[in-house]
């Protein structure tokens, strides 16, 4: 039997006026750095006896009608060679936390959902969804056999595909670089934590509360401190607009604005000849020279685009 990197297998099958073109492959087709299964088709019905496009790419639900035995194929869609989904780690935990777009946590169906789309049984699900970090989940799944399990389900699509084709596949490369890997000294920190009870239910869930009050308390600090800073933005504008009342300038009823003036709080700039009503820059000068320096330091006064000074 020859060995190969590369095992794709074409076939096609009729039904009635229905038609569908399968391409089940594993190779390292865009270059990844390492090989991967792909199953996609091409579908077409009869139409006054013209095969017409139906449908085309990963429809596997299509497949599946036609070749429900290619099943274990479409499990392991982009799968590694070396048995992982890609980004699975990263994919899993989000998932597992935040559900699925077609699912979400609240739906009675999430527990079945996430074990199919993650290859998973429901005894193993209860666990990792406790999972506090991505470390966490990582060790779960090493621990808990959900990796051996993929990397069986992976062989088994090999062995299947490697009948097909009647060739033997062998990877280009020693190792799979989609493989989880551990960092040692984080493993060994990690199980000391868990024999000193920290992963425990008991201790999760009470720093789950610590969270949610620390977050509750940074959370009425900033709405405090925005209202804080909102009143210091009016009182600061409204005492700039009194002092421009004060030395003559003129509400406009146009705009409400101080005629031919704005103050922009977020920049604490105070912006002349902005619009149609032109006041002189001699104007703006005495004006910007009269001010205190102390009750106004730091107000940049400009004319229109063209920077004047800052008290």
């Amino acid at each position: 039997m020859k060995t190969t990197s590369k095992l794709i297998y074409n076939t096609s099958k009729i039904v009635k006026n229905k038609k569908i073109e399968v391409t089940i492959r594993l190779d390292e087709d865009s270059k990844n750095g390492y090989e991967y299964f792909s199953s996609t088709c091409s579908g077409y019905y009869k139409h006054r006896g013209v095969w017409r496009e139906d449908f085309c790419g990963c429809a596997h639900d299509e497949i599946l009608k036609f070749f429900p035995e290619f099943k274990i194929f479409t499990d392991v869609h982009l799968w590694s060679f070396g048995g992982y989904d890609v980004h699975a780690v990263a994919n899993g935990f989000y998932f597992v936390k935040n559900g699925f777009d077609k699912c979400s946590l609240e739906n009675s169906n999430f527990p079945e959902y996430f074990c199919d789309y993650f290859n998973c049984n429901l005894t193993q699900f209860n666990t990792l969804k406790n999972s506090e970090d991505i470390f966490e989940f990582s060790v779960l799944l090493i621990e808990l056999g959900i990796v051996e399990g993929w990397k069986s389900k992976v062989k088994k699509a090999i062995s299947n595909l490697e009948k097909l084709t009647g060739k033997k596949f062998k990877s280009n490369y020693e190792i799979d670089k989609n493989e989880i890997k551990i960092d040692p000294d984080k493993l060994k920190r990690f199980r000391t934590l868990k024999e000193q009870g920290y992963y425990s239910e008991e201790s999760k869930k009470r720093r789950v509360k610590e969270r949610l009050l620390n977050l509750n308390k940074a959370m009425v600090s900033k709405v405090r401190a925005d209202y804080n800073n909102s009143i210091l933005k009016h009182a600061k504008a409204l005492d700039i607009k009194l002092e421009l009342i004060k030395q003559g300038f003129e509400i406009s009823p146009r705009t409400g604005n101080i005629k031919g003036a704005i103050y922009h709080s977020h920049s604490n700039e105070l912006n002349f000849n902005w619009s149609t009503e032109k006041i002189e820059e001699s104007v703006i000068l005495g004006l910007a020279n009269s001010l205190d320096p102390v009750r106004f330091e730091g107000l940049k006064i400009s004319n229109d685009k063209k920077h004047l000074l800052t008290v």
